[in-house]
């Protein structure tokens, strides 16, 4: 008689649910939001001479010079292009991390951590409002460090093989 071994079914920790739900929000933002700049790099001419005068009227003639529908239609869809890809980039961390992918756990470290030495900068320049920002991503971080988070993406501190 052949003895079949179940192999144990993974839960998913319900703050891995809710910041792989708001990393696909996060992502459809950014693909809306990439969407709309890239149509209003198309419709520029309209947004050119409105934007001159606003420039003129608010004591800035000096940059009128450069504000050109060509200018003008460059930043709008190099934003539009760099908010497209972020929002790629936010909807695969948010599958990976639902789907327990061990990459999306190191992903998500590598994002927490790069994000608190930007809070760091802005709270050196001043904005000391960062200081939450900082406090939410260390307590992140303490989070998916938790052992039973650890093991759900597969990342846990046991050696895999056995002697």
């Amino acid at each position: 008689m052949q003895r079949v071994e179940a192999t144990p079914v993974r839960r998913r920790p319900p703050g891995v649910t809710i910041l792989g739900g708001l990393a696909i929000l996060g992502g459809l933002a950014g693909l809306v939001a990439g969407g709309a700049l890239l149509a209003a790099s198309l419709a520029v001419g309209t947004i050119t001479s409105s934007l001159k005068d606003y420039l003129g009227a608010q004591g800035y003639p000096q940059l009128v010079s450069y504000v050109t529908t060509s200018n003008v239609a460059t930043v709008l869809a190099s934003l539009g292009i760099f908010s497209v890809l972020i929002g790629i980039f936010w909807l695969a961390e948010g599958w990976g991390a639902l789907s327990g992918k061990g990459w999306a756990w190191t992903l998500g470290i590598v994002i927490f951590a790069l994000s608190i030495i930007n809070s760091i900068i802005q709270v050196a320049f001043g904005n000391f409002f960062s200081t939450i920002g900082i406090l939410i991503d260390l307590g992140i971080i303490y989070y998916l460090t938790r052992p039973h988070v650890r093991a759900f993406f597969g990342k846990t501190l046991a050696p895999n093989w056995k002697p």
